[in-house]
Formats: C-alpha cells, structure tokens, sequence
C-alpha cells in the first residue's frame, strides 16, 4: 500500500522528499498516511510518522495536530509544523 493510492490528496501540498527514507506503510483503514520510522511491528517497537489533512474538514478527526510521531502507539511528538518533524529525523539521523 501508499499514500498515493490508500489516501491520494492528503499530502498534496507538502514536498514529500524529505520521507523517501521511511517506508511508506499507509493503509486505507487508518485514518491518515503513516510512514515507518523505525522499528518492527512484531516487536511491538514501532516508530511511525502520521500525516492527516492540511484541511481539517477533509479530516476523520478534527482538531487534532497535523503531524502525529508515535511510538508503540503513544504519542512523542504533536505539531502542525512540518519543521519539527524534519528536526526530529535530522536529530535522529533519519
């Protein structure tokens, strides 16, 4: 799967280079683009990136941030700044 077929205009205003080192894992049952960071799903030690809607009415949820990291399913980073998420792979040299 990929956010290009499970979600095609979710990410349609971003340039999107800086996730050609991630694996794109979008699933047309989530509710957004998710992208591998790092980890495995069968250990239960995932890091993924979550991408939802520049548009919150396009939105399954609203008012929620953006820009969503997680890890084992809890949330690390929140924002609507896709600055700060370049920061978090940048630091994490991803």
């Amino acid at each position: 799967m990929s956010h290009k077929t499970e979600f095609p205009n979710a990410l349609h205003d971003l340039d999107i280079s800086f996730l050609s080192s991630l694996n794109d894992i979008s699933w047309h049952n989530d509710m957004m683009p998710s992208f591998l960071i790092s980890g495995d799903y069968e250990e239960n030690n995932e890091v993924k990136l979550w991408i939802d809607y520049a548009d919150e009415e396009q939105r399954e949820e609203q008012g929620y941030e953006r820009f969503v990291i997680t890890f084992e399913q809890e949330d690390i980073l929140c924002t609507n700044d896709i600055d700060e998420v370049k920061q978090f792979l940048r630091e994490r040299k991803l």
